[in-house]
Formats: structure tokens, C-alpha cells, sequence
């Protein structure tokens, strides 16, 4: 990897060059993405599919002898984790 940066710095009109070679198919999959994200978000199934998890999960929480404050906060736990694990995987790539 530090080869590699150096090979960059020591010359600037390759990155210019890997820049314009390699937009185009960045943006097509980026596209492609949102397309997906898109109908996800259109898709009124997928609501539909987390919202009975977290039916299940909360009825279930319940069952096992936690409050229903109790049951709410693990289930607000559950989502963050998830939101912050999908950002940082996003920003690892």
C-alpha cells in the first residue's frame, strides 16, 4: 500500500488519468445502488417485513419478563447498532 501512495504522489497525472478511466464505471454502480436503495424504498413489503420483526421482537421481550420501557430502549439499541454498523461498514469500503 505505501508503494503504492508513493507511486500517486511521485505522479500526480496518474491519478488524474486512473481518475478519468475509472469514473465512468464508479458512477454506474453507484446508480445501480440507488436504483436498488430506490425500489427498496418504494417497496412497501420491506416495511412491512421490519415492522413485524419488530412486533415479534417486542411481544417476545415482553414474554421473557421485560418491561415495556425495557423492551422499547433494547429494541432503539438494536436499530443504532445496526445504523452504525451499516455506516461504518460504508465507511471502511
Amino acid at each position: 500500500m505505501d508503494e503504492a501512495l508513493k507511486t500517486l504522489i511521485e505522479n500526480p497525472q496518474l491519478v488524474t488519468t486512473l481518475i478519468a478511466e475509472y469514473k465512468p464505471a464508479v458512477y454506474a454502480i453507484g446508480k445501480e445502488i440507488l436504483a436498488i436503495y430506490r425500489d427498496l424504498i418504494n417497496n412497501g413489503e420491506w416495511f412491512e417485513l421490519m415492522a413485524q420483526h419488530y412486533e415479534s421482537l417486542y411481544k417476545a421481550l415482553l414474554r421473557h419478563g421485560f418491561t415495556e420501557t425495557q423492551a422499547i430502549d433494547i429494541m432503539l439499541r438494536e436499530m443504532r447498532s445496526i445504523d452504525s454498523y451499516v455506516k461504518n461498514s460504508v465507511k471502511s469500503n
